[in-house]
């Protein structure tokens, strides 16, 4: 039996839409449940949704952690689905840290 914190691919039926108080703006809110509707869960539609929308370039999960206000290892959970998936990727940077662009070729792929 799996719950929702550990398999992404299952989308359990009785999902909430995020709130504006989760660290996302209300058009960010709203592109979050659309993503959530397509089967992600809700930290990854997250982590997805910070990515398409952020100014800062490419963060790192420390920094995406921070913005959304939930842990670093909720954020690393969600990037290593959203990996698998081919929906983003994690590029290497200075001091070692990883940081995660969406994939530019993503929707070239769909």
């Amino acid at each position: 039996m799996a719950s929702s914190s550990q398999s992404y691919g299952n989308a359990p039926s009785t999902r909430t839409a995020p709130k504006a108080r989760s660290g996302l703006r209300p058009a960010q809110c709203a592109f979050t449940s659309v993503l959530m509707a397509s089967g992600l869960t809700r930290m990854a539609a997250r982590v997805l949704t910070r990515l398409f929308t952020t100014d800062a370039g490419s963060p790192t999960a420390s920094r995406l952690a921070r913005r959304l206000q939930v842990s670093r290892a909720s954020v690393s959970k969600a990037i290593a689905y959203l990996e698998s998936q081919s929906l983003v990727r994690g590029e290497r940077h200075e001091r070692r840290r990883d940081r995660y662009v969406v994939d530019d070729e993503l929707f070239h792929q769909a």
